[in-house]
């Protein structure tokens, strides 16, 4: 029997017993190629979750990313939406394959800026081609009173009929090969497009998904068998392990042992994958900007030194660095840029820190760090600071520090990791420092 192939993004409930169904749970990312797959199963509010809630802030009301000066943040969201645009006509279009969507809400819609390229918009269904994206209207319910019993996902409505919990009704009719439910007021719940063999089926959501998981996985599962016009899979029954055969034990040992190793390749590949992740974010001291590059990369550098750093949403100045230690604060500015670091910088430092000497009875001291001339080989850069960004440093007594110092420091340490004394004695010069710090 022909194996279907499954891809699972973010519906952490599914789950499968069956065996002629191979399952990739890709439920952590969206970068996995959705035509590979006969049958995506996807839950779109996954995405703005994973790929900027949390990420990017308000603006005007407004989730919003400047993608001229956001670390690249912007620009890699618009590439993979490109991508899995094209992944979906190719599923769709040319593979006949199926995709099961949960019809939810626009409600996090991220405006991508910038002063170089069009503005664009990112929401929930940016993966989907223009011409196949829905139009919703909100409209909350419970109740189905009309679904097409003869469609393969019928099935759906009917064992969770109690669960149903829908949130959008759909308004696009031109491009509905069938529609599948409808709501008391005769509205549009559940739909399919067709594009020549493939479609694209919008379902409800349930109240609670992980409670009815696997008769869910089994119900969406046969459903998409039956879409595709395969025969149902072959159900092996309970007492059938009671026959058993002479190679049957040894085999089943075999297997296990195989999937041992593998639990255990993999593990030691994941180990390798965050050495290399951790390498690769150090590196970035080296040419990074903005707020998720080179300030990520300088604050794991701080802490590999041993500075206690405070997450960005305890931070009681809008600082891009805070650290706060028994005795004494340290409030970092810090800047990514293809020219020197101006003074502009310092004059943000410098009233960070006088507001916190008004407020706090620590110590506060301050350190400005620049990423200047990136264009430039470090080695070959030169002064990173402009003249009145050293002498404002100098004349409040605040350490002064490039990136490449910082990453001369990481490298030491990484040298001798055991190295308590060296991460003690480079904290302490760092501590102590209230001009040009070097590694």
């Amino acid at each position: 029997m022909k194996k279907l192939r499954f891809l699972n993004v973010g519906c952490g409930w599914f789950s499968n017993k069956d065996k002629n169904v191979i399952v990739h749970n890709a439920n952590a990312t969206i970068t996995t190629s959705f035509s590979d797959y006969d049958v995506v199963i996807i839950d779109p509010l996954f995405i703005p979750k994973q790929l900027w809630l949390g990420r990017v802030k308000y603006n005007n009301g407004k989730l919003f990313t400047d993608r001229d000066n956001d670390g690249g943040l912007g620009n890699s969201l618009i590439s993979l939406f490109e991508t899995k645009r094209e992944e979906t006509k190719i599923l769709i279009e040319q593979s006949g394959g199926r995709i099961i969507c949960f019809a939810r809400l626009i409600n996090s819609s991220l405006y991508v800026a910038s002063r170089n390229f069009p503005s664009v918009y990112l929401n929930e269904y940016s993966w989907l081609p223009d011409s196949y994206e829905p139009y919703f209207d909100s409209r909350k319910g419970e109740t189905v009173s009309a679904v097409d019993s003869k469609n393969p996902f019928s099935n759906y409505f009917e064992i969770f009929s109690n669960s149903i919990d829908f949130e959008v009704v759909i308004r696009k009719k031109y491009l509905m090969e069938k529609i599948l439910a409808r709501n008391k007021g005769n509205e549009i719940i559940s739909a399919e497009f067709l594009k020549d063999s493939g479609k694209i089926i919008f379902l409800p959501p349930l109240k609670n998904f992980s409670a009815v998981g696997n008769a869910l996985s089994e119900v969406i599962t046969n459903s998409a068998r039956e879409s595709l016009g395969w025969s149902p899979s072959l159900t092996i029954p309970e007492w059938i392990s009671t026959y058993k055969l002479p190679s049957e034990e040894k085999t089943q040992k075999e297997k296990d042992d195989l999937e041992t190793k593998k639990r255990e390749m993999e593990q030691l590949e994941n180990a390798i994958l965050e050495k290399e992740k951790k390498i690769d974010m150090f590196k970035s001291l080296l040419y990074g900007q903005g707020k998720f590059v080179l300030e990520s990369a300088v604050k794991r550098a701080f802490k590999l030194v041993g500075f206690n750093i405070i997450p960005d949403d305890k931070y009681e100045v809008d600082c891009d660095l805070y650290i706060e230690e028994d005795k004494y604060i340290i409030v970092g500015e810090i800047q990514g840029t293809k020219n020197q670091i101006d003074q502009k910088k310092y004059r943000q430092l410098l009233d960070y820190v006088e507001d916190l000497r008004l407020k706090k009875e620590k110590e506060v001291m301050g350190i400005l760090i620049g990423n200047g001339l990136i264009d430039t080989e470090p080695e070959k850069r030169g002064e990173q600071f402009t003249s009145h960004a050293i002498k404002g440093c100098e004349k409040q007594s605040y350490c002064r520090m490039t990136t490449f110092e910082l990453f001369k420091t990481v490298k030491k340490i990484l040298d001798k990791p055991e190295d308590n004394k060296l991460k003690n004695s480079i904290k302490q010069k760092i501590i102590d420092c209230k001009s040009e710090f070097k590694a």
